[in-house]
């Protein structure tokens, strides 16, 4: 292998006419779920089983989108992976693989020979396209003529073509994109922070406790008034008790996690 987010798999329609790719192999386009750590799945494991059905012709990782180490968050996934995958084996069989981490993800499978049109929708929608692009040039995926058929952006075409001579050249676009993409992984891990946060189990089940015992309280207060006949004193404690309720159930959800999640958790045997 060389060092070069429910969303649905896109797989191409093969395509040996015209305007198709010369490409006999699978392209397979990996962006796992930023969190498919944290569920318990390791990304790596579906890339083995993915192994048992063929073999890799060519395999790139795509690292533009780590942040710098002091905004890193160990328990993300920032990794990409572009991968040639040469195998006898039928689309239903591929999509299989990725089955149980396709929620979060964005995974696009190409079929061989391809239309030429597939690949440039597909890396017009990348941020990474001129690196992706690259890599699929020295990769032989997409040959230099197929990629200026592209028509995307002429000058950045001859760019990647030049640089496809020189490999330890990085093109001037990679170079411009790699410090937007690592604002764009700290912005992602600062807004996870913002929506989630860690209390002790304590002091949830305190909280919890507490809205039981206003549940009660409650309760005993509708019965006063109810026994009062006062109709003021009613419908206050009528307010309060739906008010008391809709809290007891907030509270009760604080305890509760979303079934996904629990079978998310068990990667496939």
């Amino acid at each position: 292998m060389s060092n070069a987010a429910d969303a649905p798999i896109a797989v191409a329609e093969d395509g040996a006419n015209a305007g198709a790719v010369a490409n006999p192999n699978w392209h397979l386009s990996l962006r796992f779920s930023p969190d498919v750590l944290r569920d318990g799945l390791d990304p790596l494991s579906f890339l083995r089983y993915l192994l048992t059905m063929g073999s890799m012709v060519y395999a790139h990782v795509i690292d533009l989108a780590i942040p710098a180490a002091d905004d890193m968050d160990a328990e993300l996934c920032y990794l990409g992976f572009e991968i040639g995958f040469a195998s006898t084996a039928g689309r239903e069989e591929i999509d299989s693989v990725f089955e149980f981490v396709r929620e979060g993800s964005d995974i696009v499978i190409l079929a061989p020979h391809s239309q030429l049109t597939t690949y440039g929708h597909w890396l017009q929608g990348l941020p990474e396209r001129a690196e992706v692009a690259l890599h699929l040039l020295q990769s032989g995926a997409l040959t230099a003529a197929e990629w200026r058929q592209l028509q995307l952006d002429v000058a950045e075409a001859d760019d990647l073509v030049t640089t496809e001579k020189r490999p330890g050249v990085v093109p001037s676009q990679i170079r411009a994109a790699i410090p937007a993409l690592r604002q764009r992984g700290g912005e992602e891990k600062k807004s996870h922070e913002q929506k989630f946060i860690k209390i002790e189990v304590s002091k949830l089940d305190q909280l919890i406790d507490l809205v039981g015992e206003l549940v009660i309280a409650g309760a005993g207060a509708s019965l006063v008034a109810k026994r009062k006949k006062d109709q003021r004193f009613e419908e206050a404690t009528q307010v309060i008790s739906g008010l008391v309720e809709q809290i007891r159930d907030a509270a009760l959800t604080l305890r509760m996690v979303q079934i996904n999640e629990v079978f998310q958790r068990f990667p496939r045997v």
